[in-house]
């Protein structure tokens, strides 16, 4: 099994759009499940209590999971899914489903998760690498 690292390597395109992630502000964490790779980046100057570990397992167990159970229900009859956000103690997780995977967008309890979601919406519709 994969070990991951925040520095593992990435295709060019997976590392194009964690960047644009990480420019919509107030970003401390990225990760993609891209093509059933983990790819996961923390924010310059960003310190966490989490470990590589938990964070590689929530990223290759736990958020895929919740997407695709969240996914079936929205199929069902609520016009698909949009996004999960999960409120932990410390910051909320932002995840969304994209075509080769999913994204994880980790920030801080005070950012407004309403108003990230839209914008990082935007931002993946805008690429067509991610549709």
């Amino acid at each position: 099994m994969t070990r991951a690292t925040y520095d593992a390597p990435a295709p060019d395109e997976a590392e194009d759009l964690i960047r644009s992630l990480f420019g919509l502000g107030e970003v401390g964490y990225v990760a993609l499940d891209w093509h059933g790779q983990t790819v996961m980046r923390l924010a310059d100057g960003i310190e966490t209590d989490t470990t590589t570990q938990t964070n590689f397992f929530e990223e290759y167990l736990l958020n895929p999971s919740l997407i695709f159970m969240a996914q079936r229900r929205g199929n069902l009859d609520c016009g698909g899914l949009r996004y999960v956000a999960v409120g932990y103690g410390d910051f909320t997780m932002l995840l969304m489903p994209i075509a080769q995977g999913n994204v994880s967008i980790g920030v801080a309890r005070k950012r407004d998760v309403s108003e990230l979601a839209r914008a990082a919406e935007q931002l993946l519709v805008s690429r067509p690498v991610v549709q």
